[in-house]
């Protein structure tokens, strides 16, 4: 039989092929911020931004009579809250042989992903300040026989019935309802960020609308799971759990709601975003490192206890 060359040993001329895309990086939805107030410290103002508010005054319900004495009088008062600012970064060296040999474009991915990593570190920093801070309410009306239960759309109308007493504003207006076969209005709402791995149980509460059934989609938010009564509930893989703390010893999930201007994210004038590329020249006797990276000064902050609530639930069985 003749001899016949084959891949066994003849090695091919290239081992591999590569894709002329690269594959999509998975990235979470960033919902922490979205209802946040946002604040601007000003440069060379110090390492703490203070924020004020004034206390209603009473009411005034004893008539002055007709002998012209006057009431006694009142003193205002006022609350401060402070946020101290916090610098955070993060950096990528980059060998000059990579951008050189590399069939992709090194650098300009390299930057994508900084701010991709960016914008989830300051969400991240925001749900871990709610995590901590924020007023707790457990959910008791699901009947899974856990502590905290699953939700209920009476525990949804607790939490929201709660901010409405302590005179939070909703946030989202009202979506009127239109002639559209299956779909519903929306009411004006408080925002609830919650974590993917609540999605099916927030579904099975009573009185869910899901987004495909809102009246006109041109307002539903990209994170935007379904409304429950006065709630939009946004979902995301980063969304807030903690580990262990039912009674069974299985997961709580934390569903921060919100009222408008309930806590806010303070940025540092000249330093809210900053990105820093630096040449291989800068690096070294042999100029062989780039360097990418950023940096940013933000903090966090709760600026009215009453106005955001963290709903803690397990999940339905």
């Amino acid at each position: 039989m003749a001899n016949i060359t084959t891949s066994s040993n003849l090695p091919p001329a290239i081992l591999q092929s590569c894709a002329d895309r690269l594959l999509s990086v998975p990235y979470p939805n960033l919902i922490h911020n979205f209802a946040a107030y946002k604040q601007t410290m000003r440069a060379q103002g110090g390492t703490t931004y203070r924020m004020t508010r004034y206390q209603r005054l009473p009411t005034a319900l004893t008539p002055l009579g007709n002998l012209g004495i006057d009431p006694a009088p009142i003193l205002p008062t006022k609350v401060d809250i402070d946020a101290k600012m916090s610098f955070y970064g993060q950096v990528i060296l980059v060998n000059e042989q990579t951008v050189l040999q590399n069939q992709e474009g090194v650098l300009t991915v390299l930057a994508e992903l900084l701010g991709m990593s960016l914008r989830e570190t300051e969400d991240v920093l925001t749900r871990n300040m709610l995590a901590a801070t924020s007023t707790v309410i457990n959910c008791v009306g699901g009947a899974n026989g856990l502590m905290p239960t699953e939700p209920t759309l009476n525990d949804v109308s607790v939490a929201t019935q709660t901010l409405i007493s302590n005179n939070a504003s909703t946030i989202s207006e009202i979506i009127p309802g239109e002639l559209r076969f299956g779909s519903s209005p929306v009411k004006n709402a408080f925002f609830g960020m919650a974590s993917t791995d609540m999605s099916s149980t927030y579904q099975q509460v009573e009185g869910f609308v899901n987004v495909s059934q809102y009246p006109n989609q041109d307002r539903v938010l990209p994170t935007e799971w379904g409304t429950i009564q006065n709630l939009r509930i946004l979902i995301s893989s980063i969304g807030s759990s903690t580990p262990f703390a039912a009674s069974n010893g299985s997961t709580v999930y934390n569903t921060f709601i919100t009222g408008m201007e309930g806590y806010s994210i303070i940025e540092q004038d000249r330093f809210s975003a900053k990105f820093i590329y630096r040449p291989a020249i800068y690096s070294g006797a042999l100029a062989q490192n780039v360097s990418l990276g950023w940096k940013a000064g933000m903090v966090p902050r709760i600026t009215n206890d009453q106005w955001v609530l963290n709903l803690r639930a397990t999940q339905s069985f």
